[in-house]
């Protein structure tokens, strides 16, 4: 093929496949939209993220465990959102935004890399992946917040309590669809 006819394919396949004509092509660049990596939003309290289809939540919460000296530490954090137009007795999944920090090691896999780190005073950094693609896009307000903690071997009171929920604050979530890739196909 010579130079002239592979410039020539090059310009049809740029142009005449996405029903442009030459002329459009030299002021008009249009790139397709390749999935970018996953990326990390910082949630706090009184601003609204934006966030899509597998990027990762980072938050730092202290839930303050009654029976604090029986918690070793933080087995699982749910958070759980929801529209301003959803009810908010219904937090089944399907309806809203779950969030769940739980360390891998938990599910039995040694030496997992565990979204839920100790800090000093109580507190915990949590890593959270965004599973959006079953919901539409929008803001979502935290409606509910459930944790679990590891409790030491040797304690016998009554079961720790969280007393302190990021429920009762002003966190939010800005879905946006996403077109990152899953599985090998393009998803929202």
């Amino acid at each position: 093929m010579t130079i002239k006819a592979k410039a020539a394919l090059t310009l049809w396949l740029t142009t005449g496949a996405l029903g442009l004509t030459a002329q459009e092509s030299q002021s008009t660049v249009v790139a397709p939209t390749a999935p970018g990596p996953p990326k990390t939003v910082a949630m706090s309290e009184g601003t609204c993220a934006a966030v899509a289809e597998g990027d990762i939540v980072t938050f730092a919460w202290n839930p303050a465990f009654d029976n604090a000296g029986g918690v070793a530490g933080l087995h699982d954090l749910t958070l759980m959102f929801l529209r301003a137009d959803q009810d908010r007795i219904d937090l089944r999944q399907e309806h809203g935004l779950k969030l769940q920090a739980r360390p891998l090691r938990a599910l039995g896999i040694p030496g997992a890399d565990t979204p839920v780190t100790p800090l000093p005073n109580g507190y915990y950094q949590l890593r959270f992946r965004v599973h959006a693609s079953h919901i539409a896009p929008g803001d979502y307000h935290l409606a509910a917040a459930f944790a679990e903690p590891e409790v030491r071997a040797d304690y016998t009171g009554s079961a720790p309590q969280m007393t302190n929920s990021p429920a009762r604050s002003s966190f939010c979530l800005s879905v946006s669809p996403s077109p990152r890739t899953r599985g090998g196909q393009q998803g929202l």
